[in-house]
């Protein structure tokens, strides 16, 4: 929510491009959406308070890409909120932000792909009525 406002905002101010702001606000759905229909499949119930309390809390593990990206994604806000602010010999070229938002906008097209592609694979052989590994090792003992 905080990177999102922030981007909402240097983005009105005509800092950030339009594409990186939508990339970024895009990823932020994906998960939650992602998160709820998990939940939604697992309990019947999209409520995210209740499930994560009254039952077995969700554990979310951060990828490394995704940690990267969010480093990656605070420092090129502060980029951002600083090169308005300098003059003269101490302002950024134009370039760094420039840089800074596609380095951002791959790792953060790459941070969901790789959230996705763990879980969305193994959520579609579970619909499909297919078995994750774990399960299969599980039946084959039996």
């Amino acid at each position: 929510v905080l990177i999102n406002g922030l981007a909402v905002s240097l983005w009105y101010a005509g800092i950030l491009p339009t594409p990186l702001v939508v990339v970024w606000g895009t990823k932020d759905v994906l998960l939650l959406g992602g998160t709820g229909w998990y939940l939604h499949k697992e309990h019947n119930s999209v409520n995210f308070v209740t499930n994560s309390i009254a039952t077995k809390p969700l554990t979310v593990t951060p990828s490394t890409l995704g940690k990267v990206n969010t480093g990656l994604q605070f420092a090129t806000l502060a980029v951002g909120i600083v090169t308005p602010t300098t003059m003269g010999a101490a302002a950024l070229p134009p370039v760094v932000l420039q840089a800074m938002c596609w380095v951002t906008g791959i790792t953060t097209v790459g941070s969901v792909l790789s959230y996705t592609g763990k879980a969305g694979f193994q959520a579609a052989q579970q619909s499909l009525g297919g078995t994750t590994s774990a399960k299969s090792k599980t039946s084959e003992k039996r």
